[in-house]
């Protein structure tokens, strides 16, 4: 079976599902362990966290393993091959912006004005932002 997206976010979901029953199971082997070790039955309490063990050992096995993912496992391999960075464009930015609501602007506004307080008495290299400056002239 070749590798793809889809089946690898497939086998995470299914994963995920048996992490949950290996972890409650595990969660129930350790209390049932407590309770045989409180009753005096040592030998049964021993069993349960060895069963506890197996389960979380089990855990594990969910996230790696499973060919054709069987080097990096089938999260390691959708999170470096499926997911993708939004770009994010200036048209985006502005139409954002636009877009935004009375207390999202407040709220820009105040965390530009704080920037401008954290610079205020810092050096100023007026010759770069000059230059900056110009490049935006017609």
């Amino acid at each position: 079976m070749a590798k793809s997206c889809s089946d690898a976010l497939v086998r995470i979901k299914s994963g995920a599902s048996s992490w949950v029953t290996y972890y409650n199971r595990a969660a129930n082997h350790h209390n049932d362990a407590q309770t045989h070790w409180d009753a005096g039955q040592d030998h049964e309490a021993i069993e349960d966290l060895l069963l506890e063990v197996y389960d979380i050992r089990q855990m594990g096995e969910m996230w790696g393993g499973w060919s054709p993912y069987d080097y990096e496992g089938p999260i390691w391999w959708y999170l470096t091959n499926c997911v993708t960075g939004y770009e994010l464009t200036m048209g985006d930015l502005l139409s954002v912006m636009l877009s935004a609501s009375e207390d999202e602007y407040r709220y820009f506004i105040g965390l530009v004005d704080a920037y401008r307080v954290g610079l205020w008495n810092k050096p100023f290299n007026s010759e770069y932002f000059a230059a900056l400056a110009r490049g935006f002239a017609t």
